[in-house]
């Protein structure tokens, strides 16, 4: 499984900013800082993940983003509001042609690198993309995995509440944190992408996380046999955490925690399809990678 990875040393990067593939990718966390709103900017990885050139491209001459895209829900953690979100989209025609698949797949660099070239990548209102399969919207997926003392492992779980973004979710329990790239995350600052900066948001908006971990991509998930699916293409993100240190920061994760794997194994008939595709391939078929 090729995982691309950027990293702060001389390593040598293509023409998309991918450098040379990294299985074991620790990160590490600065004490002291867990649990603010800006957890995520105080921890500065040794090896960074996914640094691919996607960003906002006036060269193409694309509309610069609407005014109050956003809504501010506090002073640190912006909200995005459904109804002028702008959200990062890929052709799903170009996503078919580099290889079709069902359910879930470990070849990130095969996808990753062409579907993320910055010709391929636009913002379009969310609110028409959610119903127009012509194109997929890239969701960064993350699963936080706990070995206990026992030497078992945990996995964290919770039941989404009613007032979650995407209601044809609503209700399903998952393992998955996280949610769509929007224009304002393509804005930041010079050393960090689109996609890193909006899977930093969407985990500060969603969890704090107390506790240092390591992150690997580990596989993508496409699942056309949903309506909510047919608009998606999940990017899988591992997390080991040292602590079982994760909690909810938005009200709407209910029900949430670690819970032994064979006890969310012998349940998961009631996660959402994601999660089912997820669980299935990385702790069932063992195509998870071993801990650090």
């Amino acid at each position: 499984m090729d995982i691309p990875v950027r990293h702060k040393g001389n390593n040598a990067r293509n023409g998309l900013g991918i450098v040379n593939v990294a299985r074991n990718v620790s990160f590490a966390a600065v004490p002291g800082v867990a649990g603010r709103a800006d957890d995520w900017r105080a921890r500065r990885p040794i090896l960074r993940f996914l640094s691919v050139t996607v960003g906002y491209n006036r060269r193409a001459g694309r509309d610069d983003p609407q005014p109050g895209c956003w809504i501010n829900r506090g002073k640190d953690v912006p909200v995005a509001d459904v109804s002028t979100e702008r959200v990062l989209v890929v052709p799903t025609a170009l996503f078919r042609k580099l290889g079709y698949f069902q359910g879930f797949s470990t070849h990130v660099d095969r996808y990753l690198l062409e579907l993320l070239r910055p010709e391929h990548t636009t913002y379009r209102p969310r609110r028409e993309v959610e119903e127009d399969p012509e194109f997929k919207q890239l969701i960064p997926y993350v699963i936080f995995r706990y070995r206990d003392g026992d030497g078992r492992d945990r996995v964290f779980q919770y039941t989404r509440g009613i007032g979650q973004g995407e209601e044809r979710l609503h209700r399903k329990r998952s393992v998955g944190i996280g949610g769509h790239i929007c224009v304002y995350d393509a804005r930041g600052n010079a050393e960090t992408t689109a996609y890193e900066e909006g899977m930093r948001r969407e985990l500060g908006e969603e969890v704090i996380i107390d506790t240092p971990y390591a992150d690997r991509c580990v596989g993508l998930i496409n699942d056309d046999q949903t309506a909510v699916g047919r608009v998606h293409l999940g990017v899988v993100h591992l997390f080991d955490v040292q602590r079982p240190a994760v909690r909810p920061r938005e009200a709407e994760i209910v029900r949430s925690g670690f819970l032994p794997l064979e006890t969310i194994l012998a349940e998961i008939d009631e996660f959402e399809t994601w999660s089912q595709y997820c669980l299935d391939a990385l702790f069932v078929r063992g195509l998870a990678p071993a801990r650090e």
